[in-house]
Parts: C-alpha cells; sequence; structure tokens
C-alpha cells in the first residue's frame, strides 16, 4: 500500500491510501470472487454491484461495501420497527 494524491480529497486532506498493482493469480482472484459475492448475495436484487462494458469486460463498483451496510441498517431499523410494533400490540 502507498499514499498517492486523490483527485476528490476525502475531508479535505488530499492524499488516499491506494493499494500496490501486482499480478494476481488464479487463488487470488478465487479468493476476491468468493468475498465479493457473499457481500452481494446479502443486497436486495436490483443494486447496481458493477456493469459489463462494450468489450465485454466485468467492472465491480468500488462503493458495493457501503451499499452492504445500507443495506444492512436498513434491515436491521425494520426489524427494530417491526418488533416494537408486535410488542406494542400485546
Amino acid at each position: 500500500m502507498r499514499f498517492a494524491p486523490a483527485s476528490a480529497p476525502p475531508e479535505g486532506k488530499g492524499w488516499c491510501l491506494v493499494a500496490n498493482e501486482r499480478p494476481l493469480t488464479a487463488a487470488d482472484l478465487a479468493r476476491i470472487l468468493r468475498v465479493y459475492l457473499r457481500i452481494v448475495d446479502e443486497l436486495p436484487p436490483d443494486t447496481e454491484t458493477g456493469f459489463l462494458d462494450a468489450q465485454g469486460h466485468i467492472h465491480f463498483l468500488p462503493d458495493v461495501g457501503k451499499k452492504l451496510r445500507a443495506s444492512r441498517e436498513a434491515a436491521g431499523l425494520l426489524d427494530r420497527i417491526r418488533k416494537s410494533e408486535s410488542e406494542g400490540g400485546r
């Protein structure tokens, strides 16, 4: 990992952490895809997680983790609302 100037600096800091480029082995890619699929499986089915370009290359969106956290928070909130309604209705 290294620090590089950010094109859109978070919180005005001007630097962000970026991964060093390196080749991936089949085992590396398989591990990454397994984690990605676990995340995607938890999201609502209509959530955008990437796109397929005209050349047939798949591009994964970098904010999938944020979408998962938001989805989990929303599901947790709905569960708490349902629970409080069922407890109040007794």
